[in-house]
């Protein structure tokens, strides 16, 4: 056996005691799938439909959507079981079509000028699209802002506003000169606030420890991104600490098992098994997918979503309005 296929088989077996609900969330993945896919067919389908005009690139968008929110469905559902609150499919829904369309227009199309306007999107709620995907995404976080009815000064509006800065410094991720200690803190940024943001459309008031726990949920989950994603961003010239050789499965999963005990003594032992399960489902797909691509598509559960290749970007990085009629690159995400 591979020396790191072993260390990474060991590195799951030391957190085999948080599997404990992962068979049941095997079990019930489909009926969970079913209702994110019900909601996404009320909540996300409808704006999609009347934005993106032609039918082609219209389904795969809505493919890539739906996969991306039912697949961190279970991550969300795991934590709302954990926190004990219902759980808002709705909003889970439109928040994970959005961060799913907000990633690809960044970094499919990218620039200054998209950043710029993202950033005021998300922390002052402006936005002026200039293509049918930014006409779909602000449709979908003005849907989402009045479902919500927070207020400006809400901590998800600052989360939200943290997370697209880190988001804006990884383009040093592809600058070879970029020492590791700032590859590290861009990943953990971007993870940290990340989750804070998205776990707070369903959580409203997370109280300082809690916000803290899940910054700290959100880094080792983006860790693991880094992990299942070592391969395709060396190709496309990413660097990460994955990339670089510093970033194991094994350094996920210590990272989980100090964190295990954290999280029991906040939401309670029993609480934490459906979360921690889904992780270990998480792991154990990331695991799957690098070292026996394809098998792990059969379990439910993946921490990063599934890459479609470059489908919003126009020539030279510029962004080509989905359905306009030059006739080229339409959108999928």
């Amino acid at each position: 056996m591979d020396a790191a296929i072993g260390s990474e088989l060991c590195a799951l077996l030391g957190v085999i005691p948080m599997a404990v609900a992962a068979p049941r969330i095997v079990r019930t993945a489909s009926r969970q799938a079913a209702l994110f896919t019900r909601e996404f067919e009320n909540s996300v389908l409808p704006l999609l439909e009347s934005t993106i005009t032609e039918a082609e690139p219209r389904a795969r968008l809505a493919e890539s959507l739906l996969s991306y929110a039912t697949k961190s469905g279970f991550v969300i559902s795991g934590y709302a079981t954990m926190a004990d609150i219902p759980l808002a499919v709705d909003i889970a829904v439109l928040g994970l079509a959005f961060t799913r369309l907000y990633d690809d227009l960044l970094d499919e199309v990218g620039g200054p000028d998209l950043e710029r306007r993202l950033g005021e999107l998300v922390e002052h709620g402006r936005f002026t699209p200039v293509s049918d995907a930014e006409r779909l995404l602000d449709r979908m976080y003005r849907e989402l802002e009045g479902r919500l009815g927070r207020r400006r000064d809400d901590p998800l509006y600052a989360a939200a506003a943290a997370a697209h800065r880190f988001q804006v410094r990884s383009r040093d991720q592809r600058d070879p000169a970029t020492p590791h200690a700032t590859l590290a803190a861009i990943s953990a940024g971007k993870g940290r606030y990340g989750t804070l943001t998205v776990f707070a459309l369903v959580r409203p008031d997370l109280s300082a420890r809690e916000r803290t726990l899940v910054m700290d949920i959100g880094e080792t989950l983006q860790m693991l991104d880094d992990y299942a994603d070592r391969d395709s961003d060396r190709r496309a010239g990413i660097r990460t600490l994955a990339t670089e050789g510093r970033l194991g499965l094994a350094d996920v999963a210590r990272r989980l098992r100090h964190l295990r005990p954290r999280l029991a003594a906040h939401y309670g032992r029993g609480s934490v098994r459906e979360f921690t399960g889904v992780c270990f489902l998480a792991m154990c797909v990331c695991f799957l997918d690098r070292r026996l691509p394809g098998l792990g598509a059969r379990l439910p559960v993946k921490s990063s979503h599934p890459d479609p290749g470059p489908v919003l970007a126009g020539e030279a990085g510029e962004a080509t309005p989905v359905g306009d009629d030059r006739g080229h690159a339409t959108t999928s995400a």
